[in-house]
C-alpha cells in the first residue's frame, strides 16, 4: 500500500509538472509577435485573433517503382493527396509522425508551429474553448505535450557544453524554467513515456556553421531514436527551416516534406481583414485600410509584396500610418523602418533624442557583425549589453572622428538607455543580450551597411559576388540586390553581370546559382526597369 502511494503521488506530481509546464509556455505564446514586423503596440493581439492556416504543397513522389515501394505507407498516402492544401491539417494529422515545413522568410512558419503547440497545450489544460473557431475539429487530434525548441538557441547552448547536451537536459532546464519546479532528464523520461509528445524544431536555417550544425542534428537524431525505440513513447516530430541551405538532413524516407505557398490575393485580403479588426477600434480607419489594401492587391506591382504575412503586415503598418505603399520589398522594409522611428519619437520624445541618422546607421552596423557572426559560432546572433556599448563608441567614432571622448560616453549611455525598452528595432530580446527580434529585419540592415558602406560600384559588385552564393547570405544579397536597384538604378545591370560570372565558375557551371538569383531579384522587382528585366530573363 504504501508503494502504491509513493507510485499515485509521483504520477500526480509529473501530471503537475506538466501542467504547470502547459500553462506557463501558453502564456508566455498567447500573443502573435507582431512588434517584431515593426507593428509596436501596447496592447498585445492574442493568437487566434491573427492566425490565418497557410497553403501547403507536399512533394511530388518519386517514379522509380523501386525507391516507391521503400516509402511507408502513411508517406505515399499524405503526399498522394491532392485534395488537400491546409498546413494545419498536415500538422494536426497523427498518421504523420515526422513532418518538414518549408518556407521562405516571413511565410509563417513559426507561427504556425506556435498555434499548434497552443492548441495542444489548451487540450491538456481543458481550456480548448479559448481558441474559439475550429475547436470541434482541434478535438480530433491526440492531445501532445508539446516542446518547441528554437534551434538557435539550442545550438548556443550545446556549443557551450562538452557534455550532457542531450535534448533531454535541454527539455529538462526548459520545463523547470517554465514551471517554476525543478525538472531533469529522468522526468522528462518518465513524461515521454507516459504521454503522447509533439517536438517542434524550429529554424533549421538559424544554425549555419557547419560542425555545430552536425552535432545539434545528431543530438535530435539520438533522441527521437531512443524515444520511440527504447522508451516506446508516441512521439510526432515538426521541423521548420528556409529553403536555402537545407540539403534534407531530415530523411525524405521518414520525414514528410511541406512547401508552403505564397498568399493568395484571397488570404492575403483575408488576413489584412483580421489584423485590422484586431489592431483598428475606429471603423472608418479601418475601412480607409481595407480599401487602401484592396487597390495594392489589384496593382500587379505592390501585389508582390502581400504574398506573405509578414509583408502583409508591414504593409498594413505603413497604410495604418497614412504611409505611400511601396513598389517592391527592400523598400517596403525601409519604408516602414520609418514609420516605426516615428511612432517611437512620438510615444518617448524625452527619451528617444539620438539623431535618426546615428540611430539608422547602428541598426546597419550592428546587423552587419551580428549577421556576419551568426554565420561562424555566435548562433544567436545577439551580444551582450556591454559589447554592445563598445561597438556603438566605436561606430559612434568612427561616424564622427571629431567628437571629444567625454561627448561618446554620453551619446554612448544615451543610445543604451533607449535600448533598454527598445532602440525602434534593435531590442533586448534576452536578459542582458541586445539584438534583433526577427532574422529578416537583421537581413535587412546588414545588406544596407554592405551597400551604403562601399565606396564605389566595383566595391558594391565585389561584396554582391560574396554573398550570393552562401545560404546564409541569400536573403541579404536579395536585399542587398534590392537597395542598389532603387537608390543606384544605373548599377542594377551590372549585378547580372556578376551573377553570369558566376555560372562560368566552377560547380556553377551545372548548378547555375547566379541565374536562380537572378530570377529571385526579377521576381523581387530589384531591376525596376522593364528593358533591364527583359535583359535578366534573357540571361
Amino acid at each position: 500500500a504504501r508503494l502504491l502511494r509513493l507510485i499515485e503521488r509521483e504520477e500526480t506530481d509529473l501530471d503537475e509538472l506538466v501542467k504547470l509546464y502547459c500553462q506557463g509556455c501558453f502564456t508566455h505564446e498567447k500573443y502573435v509577435a507582431l512588434d517584431d514586423a515593426g507593428d509596436v503596440e501596447d496592447k498585445p493581439v492574442e493568437l487566434q485573433r491573427i492566425f490565418i492556416d497557410l497553403d501547403a504543397k507536399p512533394p511530388r513522389l518519386p517514379q522509380d517503382p523501386q525507391v516507391l515501394e521503400r516509402l511507408p505507407e502513411w508517406l505515399k498516402q499524405a503526399a498522394d493527396d491532392d485534395e488537400r492544401s491546409s498546413a494545419l491539417s498536415y500538422l494536426l494529422d497523427d498518421s504523420i509522425p515526422g513532418l518538414v515545413l518549408i518556407g521562405g522568410p516571413g511565410e509563417g512558419k513559426s507561427t504556425l508551429g506556435q498555434y499548434l503547440a497552443q492548441i495542444h497545450r489548451l487540450r491538456l489544460l481543458g481550456k480548448l474553448n479559448e481558441l474559439g473557431e475550429n475547436a470541434e475539429e482541434f478535438e480530433k487530434c491526440i492531445p501532445r505535450i508539446p516542446f518547441i525548441i528554437l534551434l538557435r538557441e539550442y545550438a548556443q547552448w550545446v556549443s557551450s557544453r562538452n557534455n550532457s547536451d542531450s535534448l533531454f537536459h535541454y527539455l529538462a532546464l526548459q520545463v523547470t524554467r517554465e514551471s517554476g519546479k525543478n525538472a531533469n532528464p529522468e522526468d522528462i523520461h518518465k513524461i515521454i513515456k507516459s504521454n503522447p509528445v509533439l517536438l517542434i524544431l524550429d529554424g533549421l536555417d538559424e544554425v549555419p556553421e557547419k560542425k555545430l550544425r552536425r552535432r545539434v542534428l545528431d543530438n535530435i537524431t539520438s533522441f527521437v531514436h531512443q524515444v520511440r525505440d527504447i522508451l516506446k513513447g508516441n512521439l510526432r516530430v515538426v521541423a521548420t527551416t528556409r529553403p536555402y541551405g537545407y540539403s534534407q538532413e531530415f530523411d525524405p524516407a521518414h520525414y514528410l516534406h511541406l512547401t508552403l505557398q505564397k498568399l493568395s490575393p484571397e488570404k492575403a485580403s483575408f488576413y489584412a481583414r483580421r489584423w485590422t479588426d484586431a489592431r483598428e477600434p475606429n471603423p472608418r480607419e479601418a475601412g480607409r485600410i481595407q480599401d487602401i489594401f484592396s487597390v495594392c492587391l489589384k496593382d500587379k506591382v505592390v501585389r508582390v509584396l502581400t504574398q506573405t504575412p509578414l509583408q502583409v503586415t508591414i504593409l498594413l503598418v505603413i497604410i495604418r500610418a497614412r504611409g505611400t505603399p511601396p513598389k517592391q520589398r527592400e523598400e517596403l522594409f525601409e519604408r516602414y523602418m520609418d514609420i516605426i522611428y516615428q511612432r517611437e519619437q512620438k510615444k518617448r520624445p524625452e527619451l528617444l533624442r539620438t539623431e535618426p541618422d546615428v540611430i539608422y546607421g547602428l541598426h546597419k552596423y550592428l546587423a552587419y557583425i551580428l549577421h556576419r557572426r551568426a554565420e561562424k559560432d555566435r548562433t544567436a546572433a545577439l551580444m551582450d549589453v556591454s559589447e554592445f556599448r563598445e561597438k556603438v563608441k566605436e561606430y559612434l567614432i568612427h561616424s564622427n572622428p571629431l567628437l571629444k571622448e567625454k561627448e561618446v560616453e554620453g551619446k554612448a549611455n544615451q543610445i543604451i538607455t533607449e535600448a533598454s525598452q527598445r532602440l525602434v528595432l534593435i531590442e533586448s530580446p534576452q536578459e542582458g543580450k541586445i539584438g534583433f527580434g526577427l532574422t529578416t529585419t537583421r537581413e535587412f540592415f546588414a545588406a544596407a551597411h554592405l551597400v551604403d558602406t562601399a565606396q564605389n560600384t566595383k566595391e558594391r559588385d565585389l561584396r554582391f559576388r560574396a554573398i550570393a552564393r552562401s545560404p546564409h547570405w541569400r536573403n541579404v544579397a536579395l536585399f542587398f540586390a534590392g537597395r542598389v536597384g532603387r537608390t543606384r538604378p544605373g548599377e542594377a545591370p551590372s549585378m547580372i553581370d556578376v551573377c553570369r560570372e558566376i555560372d562560368t565558375e566552377k560547380v556553377d557551371k551545372f548548378l547555375k546559382r547566379g541565374a536562380e538569383l537572378v530570377m529571385e531579384m526579377v521576381d523581387d522587382r530589384v531591376l525596376r526597369e522593364p528593358h533591364n528585366e527583359v535583359g535578366a530573363i534573357q540571361y
